[in-house]
């Protein structure tokens, strides 16, 4: 690695280690950043830097199985069979591809500012400095940041937001158009940075793509005609919104504030996002700190103020009354993330209910399955994205580091009283019945049948 390097041939890896089941970006392995690291301070001879690459698809190749692996089968191995399927691929149409690159990250300004010494101590490419961890993972965590930074937001993202945001996959051409347009808005004013593309098609034109592509279907109807895609491409479309859900965060967010009351002042807003926003920051690899928050979450409320979603009277903010069309768009927009924060509060209520001190961090995720495989089949329009592992598994993991969760001598969970404040907190931004059904869901462990005895140990 270190005489690649030197010799200033590019070196091209995917820094998320495999392949994303949802659209969003993994948590980075850093195996192949971390060599780099040091390849680099054996023979610092040439500069490096790393460049962030976004790709944007319009259709997946492999979407049968994408969809067999969202609902948790592994991935099947490729084998010289797979050949048999080009024919096939290569016959559809699968769209454009869009290729944007971000903001390169230097190497050399990085261990300036994090081990200003570097250059004064030689090293040697198998040494393993204490101090080169701590900047690979802010390393490899920027360079998630970066390729975020540059996505671009293509018609079939769009059309698989507004479309997944009904629970039937189906929305009015009238209130799709307005929808679209509304994200389009929202994504085109976004402080998130000014590498974010948006694609240029009318809401109208949006539509009429999406048909085109067969990813959607009309159906005239006398009082207007109706978009709408079946169960499976609904899976398959996933993807692709999930592809923009870093956009989507905080403006879905101020939406879930608004399910269940008409009015809340600014000040309540960014309180409650300033709770939530470092499991999103930690998930969806947000750029902005704690103290950059705020200003975000004023932008946001403004930009929906302006397209009329939202009003401000005296000190407070107010959504229209449930019957107006503004209403029914923060709906939308809400939903465009609810399954996220549902996925949250399974675990905390999971971990209420049980009590602190009670179940292993193994136990804790084994419980979190059951009542996600519950609820998916209690609640329409639930995807595999409400019980994946690896999601869950990160969330578990932020709330330790936030400092919400810990473990005890014995290794159970102890759970400090903030989460108590996010289990309350939960009460305002989930749908009341979606509420209620995780709640009823939540399995106590001691409750469970004696066949579940290998669970409890």
């Amino acid at each position: 690695m270190a005489t690649i390097l030197a010799k200033g041939v590019a070196l091209e890896y995917f820094i998320e280690g495999g392949r994303s089941r949802t659209g969003r970006l993994l948590p980075a392995k850093a195996g192949m950043l971390s060599m780099t690291v040091r390849a680099f301070l054996a023979q610092p001879k040439r500069p490096v830097l790393f460049q962030p690459v976004s790709i944007a698809y319009e259709r997946l190749a492999e979407g049968n199985a994408y969809i067999s692996e969202l609902s948790g089968q592994q991935k099947k191995p490729e084998s010289l069979s797979d050949f048999k399927n080009v024919w096939n691929i290569i016959r559809k149409n699968y769209g454009e591809v869009t290729v944007s690159f971000g903001e390169p990250i230097f190497l050399n300004d990085r261990l300036d500012a994090h081990y200003p010494a570097w250059q004064a101590e030689p090293i040697s490419a198998t040494d393993r400095p204490e101090w080169v961890p701590a900047l690979v993972d802010g390393l490899a965590e920027d360079i998630l940041v970066n390729i975020n930074r540059a996505a671009h937001i293509n018609p079939i993202a769009l059309l698989s937001i507004g479309l997944l945001a009904s629970p039937k996959h189906a929305l009015g051409e009238a209130d799709l158009r307005r929808f679209l347009g509304l994200l389009q808005s929202l994504f085109q004013a976004t402080p998130y940075s000014d590498r974010i593309t948006v694609t240029d098609k009318s809401p109208e034109a949006i539509i009429e793509y999406g048909l085109t592509m067969e990813v959607a279907t009309r159906q005239a109807h006398q009082s207007g005609a109706i978009i709408s895609t079946d169960e499976s491409t609904a899976v398959l479309l996933t993807y692709f919104r999930n592809n923009a859900a870093h956009l989507l965060a905080i403006g879905a967010w101020v939406g879930c504030c608004y399910l269940n009351v008409k009015r809340l002042k600014r000040a309540r807003l960014i309180e409650l996002t300033e709770r939530v926003y470092p499991f999103l920051k930690q998930e969806l690899f947000l750029p902005w700190g704690s103290d950059a928050l705020s200003p975000v979450v004023n932008q946001t409320i403004d930009q929906l103020i302006e397209a009329k979603v939202l009003a401000e009277q005296d000190d407070q903010v107010v959504r229209q009354s449930g019957s107006e069309p503004g209403a029914h768009l923060l709906r939308l927009l809400a939903n465009t993330m609810s399954q996220t924060f549902e996925r949250y509060f399974i675990t905390i209520a999971v971990l209420i209910k049980n009590g602190s001190g009670k179940i292993s961090k193994q136990q804790l995720e084994s419980l979190c399955a059951l009542c996600a495989e519950r609820v998916t089949l209690l609640q329409a329009g639930m995807t595999g994205e409400l019980h994946d592992k690896a999601l869950l598994t990160q969330f578990i993991s932020s709330l330790q580091k936030q400092g919400h969760l810990s473990r005890n001598d014995e290794g159970m969970l102890v759970f400090s009283e903030s989460l108590e404040r996010l289990n309350r907190d939960a009460r305002l931004v989930l749908d009341r019945d979606m509420h209620y059904t995780i709640v009823q869901s939540a399995p106590l462990l001691a409750e469970l049948s004696k066949e579940d005895n290998t669970l409890k140990e």
